[in-house]
């Protein structure tokens, strides 16, 4: 009877310890708080996007601005005609990330001259944001080498918004620039076109600041004949 009533004990005793454990394991002492950082970076290496500066640059929690690699968007805080479709850019960009949870990728370089971190850009469901703002017309190529990884796609994109007319690529007035003749006397192009580090295609207009001195590969008589060749605009 002694042995009956010590096991009894023994096995409540046992009983009431293993339930004791789960509650054991969900306090946090001796576990250090989490950073603001860690909270708003999920395990998947998923970051919150904090604030959109404009359609190709935002930042994300912690003040750290990223730049979108191989695309350009207009500025929406300039009014410059030459920043057409800036707002509307910086609209869809903080529609489509703003609040929201992305992921980063890197290329060769990771900052740019400004200190920004250089990225390509996925979306919670796998979308590539990069390639997403130039399909819709929102942004043209813009690729600076050594970061080339995934030119290919963003000017397949860009091909597909210029066919399409869609975004910045049906305003009359972008239109209008791109298929305005450059001809000499003889009737040939006088765009150039240079290649520059082996992947970096721009085309240079008569006028512009290094069009004197730089070397043609290629010759263009509009500016959409050159944009279709994966060539981008020289900012000077």
């Amino acid at each position: 009877m002694e042995a009956k009533r010590n096991f009894r004990t023994l096995f409540f005793l046992v009983f009431y310890v293993l339930s004791y454990l789960p509650l054991v394991g969900c306090l946090s002492v001796g576990n250090p708080p989490k950073t603001e950082q860690q909270i708003n970076q999920r395990s998947d290496n998923l970051l919150l996007v904090e604030r959109v500066v404009d359609g190709d640059t935002f930042v994300i929690t912690g003040g750290e601005r990223v730049r979108l690699i191989g695309v350009d968007a207009p500025d929406a805080r300039l009014a410059a005609s030459s920043e057409t479709y800036g707002k509307e850019a910086a609209a869809f960009t903080r529609e489509k990330i703003e609040g929201m949870h992305v992921k980063l990728v890197y290329d060769v370089q990771q900052r740019d001259q400004y200190g920004r971190l250089l990225a390509y850009v996925y979306l919670e469901d796998g979308k590539f944001f990069n390639e997403l703002l130039v399909r819709e017309g929102y942004a043209q190529v813009y690729t600076v080498a050594p970061n080339v990884a995934r030119a290919e796609i963003l000017q397949e994109a860009q091909r597909h918004a210029l066919e399409n007319k869609l975004g910045l690529w049906g305003l009359s007035e972008v239109l209008a620039e791109l298929d305005k003749l450059w001809l000499n006397e003889s009737g040939q192009g006088l765009i150039k076109g240079n290649i520059r580090n082996g992947r970096e295609k721009i085309y240079h207009l008569p006028g512009g600041r290094y069009y004197q001195v730089t070397r043609a590969e290629l010759w263009f008589k509009t500016e959409r004949e050159a944009v279709e060749n994966g060539f981008r605009k020289s900012r000077r």
